[in-house]
């Protein structure tokens, strides 16, 4: 069974609070309005309570409004008994007030104006004050708004280690579904309460990023396992080598012997993948990638002048071997990894990373001076770059993080 999740018990709390604050209040009101607005406004992060809070804020003063203006419409001028007349004139305001939040571009607003707009109509009584009993019924819900927005805002005060940048493996968070909901949330409300997060992976922008979608990234990409960086904001590639033209001829002449080779290159900040012939694994391959984002797949040789900062050729799983053992010949100044995916695994070859130039571009784009490294593995070419913190299973990621953003203790790996 699901274990019960804090956006459950904060619900729960936040009407609590609603009843406490209803009966300080000389049970002045409708407590029901109240807890309703509470339970829709509590959402997973801070920055999605806050979004959801001035939907609903900006719902109820236009509901609230056009409510007290139909209210004291109907006192002066409709009787007591033409219950079906004011029926009538509220189901024909539903229109005008879903009109006004679409011309003030407030759609998400619509549903909670309709709401305070009904329930002022339909729950009032016709020997009341229209003004004040409006007036209370916007209240009882900004009650329940903000208190959703204390709850999901304040957090117990503890130690932060604010010096500190955590780099987590991208292959321990991707399933084949993709980033988990639940991944995405805790990873944005670490970000929200302090941390600085930055992501390392085996593949290019176009192969991640659409895993990635709802997920902050305020630091760059580390992409091809250290390779290059990428900058998601600004789409631009940083501190990357190139092969020159004669190493890269001969690596490709030795890949050509185990398969079709993809060249990867960079070209005005866009990735160009190159390919020849395709056989059975990599027409999957590429059936899959080329309808990526972030970067293109060209038929035919490279041109002569461009720079080529990655080479890949695909096997099936049961020649994962095969690789292996062209990752243990001695090459200088190259480096190989394996990715393995469900139907293939890749070999990928670049240069060896520029390991200072990477350190001091993390320190100014994260203005942090110490690394950690979340990774699947207990040893990695980036512990030059980064403290290794092994994780074996994705649910021990974000316990892992927790505890890195809250040690006081320094990293010996500082960037100075």
């Amino acid at each position: 069974m699901p274990k019960i999740g804090k956006r459950i018990l904060k619900s729960s709390l936040a009407v609590f609070l609603c009843f406490v604050i209803y009966l300080l209040r000389g049970e002045q009101g409708i407590v029901f309005y109240s807890c309703i607005a509470a339970v829709l406004c509590v959402q997973q992060s801070t920055s999605n309570t806050i979004k959801v809070a001035r939907n609903r804020v900006e719902g109820t003063l236009i509901g609230g409004f056009i409510g007290m203006l139909v209210l004291a419409f109907e006192k002066a001028y409709i009787p007591h008994d033409f219950i079906f007349i004011q029926y009538a004139l509220i189901a024909f305001m539903i229109i005008p007030i879903i009109y006004i939040t679409v011309l003030w571009k407030k759609t998400n607003a619509s549903y909670i104006s309709c709401v305070v707009f009904m329930s002022i109509c339909v729950s009032h009584a016709m020997d009341v004050n229209p003004y004040l009993f409006a007036l209370d019924r916007i209240m009882d819900t900004l009650i329940g708004i903000f208190v959703a927005l204390l709850i999901n805002c304040v957090h117990i005060p503890y130690g932060k280690q604010k010096d500190s940048l955590m780099v987590v493996d991208f292959a321990l968070l991707e399933k084949e579904e993709g980033i988990s909901s639940y991944h995405k949330i805790k990873w944005n409300q670490f970000i929200e309460r302090g941390a600085s997060l930055a992501m390392v992976s085996k593949e290019t922008p176009g192969s991640i990023l659409s895993s990635m979608q709802g997920m902050h990234m305020q630091n760059p990409l580390l992409i091809l396992n250290g390779a290059a960086l990428y900058n998601i904001q600004q789409q631009s590639y940083h501190c990357y080598r190139t092969f020159e033209e004669s190493a890269y001829e001969s690596m490709v002449h030795e890949l050509k012997k185990h398969g079709d080779v993809f060249v990867y290159c960079i070209v005005h900040n866009v990735m160009h993948i190159y390919y020849e012939h395709l056989h059975a694994l990599e027409e999957t391959f590429y059936e899959q990638a080329r309808k990526q984002p972030y970067e293109n797949y060209v038929y035919g040789n490279k041109p002569k002048e461009v720079e080529v900062l990655a080479l890949m050729i695909i096997k099936g799983k049961d020649q994962k071997k095969e690789l292996q053992e062209l990752i243990d010949k001695p090459y200088d100044d190259v480096h190989m990894y394996i990715n393995e995916k469900r139907d293939y695994v890749q070999l990928f070859v670049t240069k060896v990373p520029d390991y200072t130039k990477l350190k001091q571009e993390l320190q100014r784009t994260s203005n942090r001076h110490v690394l950690h490294l979340v990774h699947h593995q207990r040893e990695s070419h980036l512990q030059t770059l980064c403290d290794i913190n092994h994780v074996q299973q994705p649910k021990d990621v974000m316990r892992q993080l927790h505890k890195l953003l809250h040690t006081t203790s320094h990293n010996k790996n500082s960037l100075q």
